[in-house]
């Protein structure tokens, strides 16, 4: 149903011009494949590490330092800005889909009694030129109230995570999926744990989408009371079939048509070499094989996976505070070739979105640089510089969309901080 919310419209033309720079572990028994159709990823072959302990060669390096912001670029015409309030309720803004909405959550206004913030149930919607249009479920009358706070679109299909949790540590969650009209309930973190009280899992707990299936982060039970794994959850998107664990000791999911990469690295496996990190992949057979892999520093890790179109992105994380210089990596899975982003922070919280052959991102509510880029992977790499918005750098791209935060005059005040969405021309 469509309320009568609609965003404000604008014609702007964005211009923008960019530098330039010339062994496996099985998946359980029954778990569900990977998505549908079509991820260009390479055929298993055998790795050969390179000198610098890398399975894939880098190709070009660029740094943010190089970004260009204004010339004869990529072009994009402004088709909505999201606001940071709709009446009294905060929006979230959560992912944008290839038609140009952007996914939202909002609520009545939080309560803090005694030091302590009561949330109110979130509502998640689509919010676009054409209005919006409510995604969630009715509430359960009873149930504990969960706020809405990863999103993931692909296609027509939106699947987004809801917690009860008001603090970094507790991270039961319950994941809801919306497609073709109709919104299901995945599972909850009750399938994998008794009572369904797990931790948050370090980072993200973002799902992602396949063309069928859903995919997300959890902890889960490890043998004696009160230790837990890290493993990856999925289920189909039309709900049927059970949810099940995809693959345990695993991480940073990211889905490519019919592929799941995962991260692998001694935060998600203890035993797993401490200088070492691979991107793993499972096909749709259910086959788990290593499809690039790369040598950490002590302090390094991984922190963000992304992949579409048979580009798989990953950001490696500066060693300490001193080093704010992570670095991404935008690897072809074809050619077995990269492209390096030298960052400008540690890449602790930053958050990549990927479609086709671009990808965007920025540091979200972290500290240090809160500049958000556009690296376009054409036959000459470019890269973009959108804008700043210091703790509230996001940016997403989706089909021909593109949206980055823009911050109001006072930014404390969140009815000035908006989300602009512009369609490439």
């Amino acid at each position: 149903m469509k309320r009568a919310v609609r965003v404000a419209m604008a014609t702007l033309v964005v211009v923008m011009a960019g530098c330039t720079h010339r062994t496996a572990a099985g998946t359980p028994s029954g778990a569900p494949a990977p998505g549908a159709s079509g991820s260009g990823a390479a055929a298993p072959t055998a790795l050969v590490v390179q000198p610098d302990g890398a399975t894939f060669r880098v190709t070009s390096v660029l740094s943010v330092a190089q970004a260009v912001t204004t010339g004869a670029g990529r072009r994009y015409q402004e088709t909505s800005r999201v606001p940071g309030l709709l009446g009294k309720s905060p929006v979230s803004k959560l992912a944008l889909t290839s038609a140009g909405d952007t996914v939202i959550a909002t609520a009545p206004p939080d309560l803090t009694t005694g030091g302590e913030v009561k949330i109110k149930q979130n509502t998640v919607s689509l919010l676009g030129p054409g209005g919006r249009r409510d995604l969630s479920l009715p509430p359960v009358r009873g149930a504990a109230p969960r706020q809405a706070i990863y999103a993931a679109a692909r296609g027509d299909a939106v699947a987004w995570l809801e917690t009860p949790s008001t603090d970094l540590y507790g991270g039961d969650w319950s994941v809801f999926a919306a497609t073709g009209g109709t919104t299901r309930l995945l599972g909850t973190s009750s399938g994998v744990a008794p009572g369904g009280h797990v931790p948050a899992p370090p980072g993200s707990a973002a799902p992602v989408l396949g063309d069928e299936f859903a995919y997300w982060p959890t902890a889960v039970p490890a043998g004696r009371k009160d230790q837990f794994g890290l493993a990856i959850a999925g289920r189909r998107l039309d709900g049927t079939g059970p949810m099940r664990i995809v693959v345990r000791d695993a991480g940073r999911p990211a889905a490519d048509g019919k592929n799941l990469y995962y991260v692998r690295t001694t935060m998600f496996a203890p035993a797993f070499a401490e200088n070492r990190y691979e991107i793993r992949l499972v096909d749709a057979t259910g086959a788990d094989r290593v499809a690039a892999a790369g040598r950490l520093r002590k302090g390094e890790e991984v922190s963000a996976l992304a992949a579409d179109a048979g580009t798989v992105s990953w950001i490696v994380t500066s060693a300490d505070e001193e080093d704010e210089q992570a670095r991404m990596y935008a690897w072809d899975a074809a050619a077995n070739t990269a492209v390096q982003v030298n960052l400008a922070d540690r890449g602790l919280s930053t958050e990549i979105s990927a479609s086709g052959r671009v990808l965007a991102w920025g540091n979200g509510s972290g500290n240090g640089d809160g500049g958000m880029y556009l690296l376009d992977l054409g036959a000459e790499p470019a890269l973009f510089r959108l804008g700043e918005a210091q703790g509230l750098s996001y940016a997403f791209v989706a089909g021909d969309h593109l949206a980055w935060s823009v911050m109001g005059d006072d930014p404390q005040d969140p009815a000035g901080n908006v989300l602009v969405v512009g369609r490439r021309l």
